[in-house]
């Protein structure tokens, strides 16, 4: 919560400055000033989001959870929030780059980060509505990253490892790479390093639910799993 309210006041009081100067200054000065409004306001965006997700109150059980019957889609305004802070943070870059030429050192990875990111965020927004994560009778499903569903019978135990922002749903699965997807497509490629040998990493972050869903779920389906650390939400 801390580094989110940090980042959002940060960004929030370089946005302040510029509309300020912007109102205030000369018109010499307006292209890096609009460069640091649209760079700084994805920032903003993305840290207030966050931020704001951590203030949420508890809220109920996904629909269908405590039987052990739940799906997962991709939340549109996370991805819509996202989208257009990556490609504002964009713009940002390439208004800098425009000022001084030679700011293009850090525009140029920009554009390709943020750009590609920001769009597929928007993508993600406003037209993919398939089931991303299921839990259901056959067991679960990412798929971002697996190829088939993991049955509950190979399901050795769960955990929910945090790292950086994103808190993540593990599964203990003997020899898991077998699951996988192939490295061909892009998701597969970014989701590389959430299945290795012996486990498997489901990221809930801009997921229509939450842990507390799929945990529900997995306790319905399988009540004697073996659950590794502690769980807080």
């Amino acid at each position: 919560m801390f580094k989110n309210l940090v980042l959002t006041t940060i960004s929030g009081a370089f946005c302040a400055v510029a509309i300020l100067l912007l109102i205030a200054g000369g018109p010499s000065d307006r292209g890096m000033l609009i460069g640091v409004l649209a760079f700084f306001g994805g920032c903003f965006l993305v840290g207030a989001s966050l931020f704001a997700g951590d203030l949420t109150k508890k809220r109920g059980v996904k629909p269908g959870a405590e039987a052990g019957e739940v799906r997962f889609r991709f939340a549109p305004l996370f991805h819509l929030t996202f989208g257009a802070a990556s490609l504002g943070m964009t713009a940002g870059a390439v208004i800098f780059a425009l000022e001084s030429p030679w700011m293009w050192i850090v525009a140029a990875p920009a554009l390709i980060l943020f750009g590609a990111g920001g769009l597929l965020f928007l993508y993600r927004a406003l037209f993919d509505r398939r089931i991303v994560v299921a839990i259901t009778a056959d067991g679960i499903m990412d798929r971002r990253i697996l190829a088939r569903v993991v049955p509950w019978h190979c399901i050795e135990a769960v955990g929910f490892p945090e790292i950086g922002p994103v808190q993540y749903l593990m599964l203990a699965v003997a020899g898991a790479q077998s699951y996988a997807r192939p490295r061909g497509r892009f998701s597969s490629w970014l989701g590389r390093g959430q299945v290795t040998d012996g486990q498997i990493l489901i990221a809930f972050q801009g997921l229509d639910g939450a842990l507390t869903d799929a945990l529900a779920a997995i306790g319905a389906r399988k009540p004697d799993v073996v659950v590794l650390g502690d769980f807080t939400d």
